[in-house]
């Protein structure tokens, strides 16, 4: 009987000593008090083939050998659920992280996909207003190149306007001065002719006297 309390007293303390959250541990535990009260309820067996009342001694330690055991066994299934639930809500996490990564992934992509889109609006906007501008930038550079142009043709008829005024003040200078050598000449020559004349002239002489 001594040798009987003293296993129940180890199965207690290896199952408080073993006894962790984990679920090996505690696998473990269950199959060591097992072990322990099988081995403790053959030594009652073995006890009890030594008394008088044999067979009540050996119903006795059965009734107590389904208890325990049931007991275990208790425990041993509600470990198992327990282990069960566990891997399903191992399995419901990993499948929520994947969904959630999944999620997080096309979100990442939708928005990727909608910055493109933004992206390639504005370059289109872009282009659209850089198309609008560039008639009206080669109107006006080309209403600048006929300004322009316009602008040294009238330089160049003014320059030869003037060129041409200034050749006709200095033909009619030139004229006046032509003309006024003319008529110096014409005198000088009108004066030589008068003076070639006066020379040239027999004298009058004076009529005889009567006599």
């Amino acid at each position: 009987m001594k040798n009987v309390t003293f296993f129940l007293v180890i199965a207690a303390f290896v199952g408080s000593v073993v006894a962790q959250p984990s679920m090996v541990v505690e696998r473990g535990r269950i199959a060591a008090e097992r072990s322990l009260a099988q081995a403790g309820f053959a030594l009652q067996d073995t006890a009890c083939y030594k008394k008088f009342w044999v067979n009540d001694c050996l119903d006795k330690v059965k009734a107590r050998r389904v208890e325990v055991l049931s007991d275990l066994r208790r425990q041993e299934v509600a470990l198992n659920d327990e282990e069960r639930k566990a891997q399903g809500a191992e399995q419901l996490q990993n499948i929520e992280e994947k969904s959630t990564l999944a999620r997080q992934q096309a979100q990442a992509d939708a928005r990727a996909e909608t910055l493109n889109k933004a992206q390639v609006k504005n370059e289109r906007v872009i282009q659209k207003a850089q198309g609008a501008l560039l008639p009206g930038a080669e109107q006006a550079a080309q209403a600048q190149a006929n300004q322009t142009s316009a602008a040294n043709r009238l330089s160049t008829n003014q320059a030869k306007l003037a060129s041409r005024a200034q050749k006709q003040t200095l033909d009619a200078e030139e004229a006046k001065k032509f003309a006024a050598k003319q008529l110096k000449a014409k005198e000088r020559q009108e004066k030589n002719a008068a003076s070639q004349s006066g020379k040239t002239k027999s004298p009058v002489m004076p009529a005889p006297p009567v006599r």
